[in-house]
């Protein structure tokens, strides 16, 4: 006689469902071991008769079936300790992930820990998906296979609408989603929605199939298509649930985050603002859900500008995940990396970079270089070495992270184009224009199809593309991009906010490199002015030493030396103290300040400053970097202003020859002949002066005239890895 009953046998058939496939066939084979042993025929009635039902419905392998007449008394329990050990073996934090989802959101921590994943594997959610640890044994396309065959069978069994050939539906479109295979995923879970359609749009059921639909559509990038499902989840269950349910709460952090991708910062601020006074009522400040919550709030505030906001619900997130988790979890480390990121937009460079090396050593260690979590702190740290001028460093780092994401994703993922941006604000740090342009502009090409015109992401892009036009004396063009991004950001922010702070520091520039001079100090002016009423950048950050060198330049250009002197004397001393004499930023705060003591004839005070500031350049970059013959031109002109004839002209003979290689009509060529041609007349050798000057009109054509080289100044570049990382 069994003794199983139908209640304890559709809760057991449930409990199964709900397994990780490895789970099931663990049961699968110790239930066959088992019922091979002698004893009590009931206990081995009733395991059998479990076995026969995971064949029936196709839950695990196809073995013969047991003797029903050979058991022990103590089948079951032996049986059930058996499972419990086995799922404890499994309940060790595994860290290990396919990569495809994560990198392809870029910046949300997602939930690996296989403890959770086996005891939540309730719904598609991708905290739930056991994909990864497949596609790391290589055993996707077995694990495929097995669970299209399960549903298959129980089809054929109980049919399409009954509840289990749906879980099983749901779970392989999650792991299809995880393994960005997205059209079958969808197709599986429109296939869901589909059969339970009937039920009306507020059921549970439908609105779960909606909700992973809406996730799909999400990692596609498809924002807004995902934005609207999740609408409606949202509406329904506030309808139906209310507002403080958990279910309610868990819709609007889905929406929220959809929001902050789709550049909505006020309606996602709205939104977490409300989830997370609920959630530490309701679940304490300690909790999973209420941190996660806290940390996308974080973000919200980052984007929005409010740093301070911002950086104290970070601290209070990495403190409770430091407590619950422990130092090591990946969770932690990602919340260290948007701390750092937060560092490195208030400049605090070094700050910054002392979180992102701690962080970087522990994620290679515990989850290996080329881990999505050790990859997006990589990003991060290659861009806060940028700024602190290790550009060899970086660029290597940059390098190693593309290469790791571009075999992974392939170029068009936001992950990998983030990457992008960021090696090409390397580049464009050490002078390498051409190629900098060329990933920026691939960089934008694939940002149109997955963020707004307003995103910061796009917005820093653009301006980055300004800035490099701009170095390469591109002035027009680089005016009419940066414009473009003032305008955006000013409506999307508000003038005060620091993105348009910095929009209105690089058109400035472009300014100065027109000769607008009146222009760059009004806008200089007016921005330091707004900066000064919110009180959110200090006197040191970049942006606001940026808007003082084009300001301190434009009154250089407008003869106003004192004015820029009393500036750039105040731009070195912070400089000096906050990065240290040999940081790139000190440099060229001295280099500039040595052009205005030139200006002002103060030949000595120049040339000092010059032989200083040029031989750590030469040293960092060698002599064919653009900002190198620069200073070489301005150290060859003060020698000029000195009547030391042949020491400037062999250093403008050395410009020359690698202005040449570089274009030999580009204006910056040009002025260096100009410059030989006037030292030649001053020692009277007239013939090979003429000869200059013949073939400089030939160049510039008959309405040319001198263009002003770009102010030895470095603009305020805007870095894409400046994105949060949301849990």
């Amino acid at each position: 006689m069994v003794t199983l009953t139908c209640t304890q046998a559709r809760q057991f058939l449930y409990q199964l469902g709900l397994c990780d496939l490895r789970v099931r066939t663990k049961i699968a084979t110790l239930i066959k071991a088992k019922a091979s042993k002698k004893g009590c025929k009931t206990c081995a009635l009733n395991v059998v008769c479990l076995y026969r039902l995971i064949h029936v419905l196709g839950l695990g392998d196809h073995d013969t079936l047991l003797d029903e007449n050979e058991s022990t008394a103590q089948l079951q329990d032996e049986l059930r300790n058996e499972i419990t050990a086995f799922k404890q073996s499994l309940d060790k934090p595994v860290f290990h992930e396919s990569g495809f989802r994560k990198l392809k959101d870029e910046g949300y921590i997602r939930y690996h820990d296989l403890a959770i994943e086996y005891r939540k594997s309730t719904s598609r959610s991708p905290n739930a998906s056991n994909a990864p640890d497949y596609r790391k044994s290589h055993q996707f396309n077995k694990v495929k296979q097995q669970y299209e065959s399960e549903i298959t069978r129980s089809e054929s069994v109980l049919g399409s609408d009954h509840w289990l050939p749906q879980l099983l539906k749901s779970t392989l479109s999650g792991i299809l989603e995880t393994e960005g295979l997205y059209e079958e995923a969808e197709r599986l879970a429109t296939e869901i929605l589909t059969t339970n359609a009937d039920l009306g749009t507020s059921h549970p059921k439908v609105l779960k199939a909606m909700a992973s639909i809406a996730s799909i559509l999400y990692s596609q990038d498809r924002c807004e298509e995902a934005g609207k499902l999740q609408e409606t989840v949202f509406h329904e269950r506030l309808k139906g649930l209310g507002a403080t349910s958990l279910k309610t709460l868990e819709s609007m952090d889905v929406l929220a985050k959809t929001y902050i991708s789709q550049g909505k910062m006020e309606e996602s601020e709205k939104l977490l603002s409300h989830i997370l006074a609920i959630k530490k009522e309701r679940l304490g400040k300690e909790h999973q859900g209420t941190v996660r919550s806290m940390v996308h709030l974080a973000s919200t505030y980052n984007i929005q500008g409010r740093w301070k906001e911002s950086e104290e619900l970070y601290k209070e997130a990495l403190i409770a995940y430091r407590q619950q988790e422990g130092a090591t979890h990946p969770n932690t480390l990602l919340i260290m990396s948007n701390l750092a990121t937060l560092y490195q937009k208030q400049g605090k460079w070094s700050k910054a970079k002392a979180v992102l090396e701690n962080a970087w050593n522990i994620s290679k260690r515990e989850l290996g270089e080329t881990h999505p979590d050790t990859l997006i702190i990589g990003d991060h740290l290659s861009i806060v070495l940028c700024d602190l001028g290790y550009w060899s460093e970086a660029d290597k780092l940059g390098r190693e992270v593309l290469k790791s994401r571009r075999e992974e994703l392939g170029d068009t993922q936001k992950a990998t184009l983030i990457s992008i941006c960021n090696l090409a604000s390397i580049h464009c740090d050490q002078g390498q224009w051409n190629e900098a342009e060329l990933l920026l502009l691939k960089a934008l090409d694939e940002w149109k199809t997955v963020l707004s015109e307003t995103h910061p992401w796009k917005l820093n892009t653009m301006g980055n593309l300004a800035v490099t036009l701009g170095k390469q004396e591109r002035w027009e063009e680089a005016e009419d991009i940066a414009r473009r991004v003032l305008t955006t950001a000013v409506e999307t922010f508000g003038k005060k906010h620091p993105q348009s702070i910095q929009a209105m520091s690089n058109l400035a520039f472009t300014y100065w490199g027109q000769g607008l001079l009146e222009k760059t100090e009004e806008l200089c002016s007016e921005a330091l002015g707004l900066i000064e009423e919110e009180e959110e950048l200090s006197d040191t950050h970049p942006y606001v030493l940026a808007l003082m060198s084009h300001l301190a330049m434009a009154y250089c250009g407008q003869r106003k030396f004192d004015k820029a002197t009393e500036i750039q004397a105040k731009i070195l001393a912070k400089s000096k103290e906050e990065l240290g004499k040999r940081h790139p930023n000190t440099l060229i705060a001295m280099s500039n300040l040595a052009q205005t003591y030139y200006d002002q004839r103060l030949l000595d005070k120049a040339e000092a400053l010059q032989l200083e500031v040029l031989e750590n350049w030469r040293n960092a970059f060698g002599e064919a970097h653009p900002d190198v013959l620069k200073l070489m031109g301005n150290l060859a002109q003060t020698y000029c202003r000195q009547k030391r004839w042949k020491e400037a002209e062999e250093i403008e003979r050395n410009v020359l020859a690698r202005r040449e290689t570089q274009g030999k009509t580009k204006p910056s060529t040009l002025d260096t002949m100009a410059r030989l041609a006037v030292i030649y007349t001053h020692q009277q050798r007239w013939k090979e002066a003429e000869e200059l000057e013949v073939e400089i009109l030939v160049r510039r054509g008959e309405a040319a005239g001198k263009t002003q080289a770009p102010p030895n100044v470095r603009p305020t570049l805007g870095a894409a890895a400046a994105s949060e990382v949301l849990l």
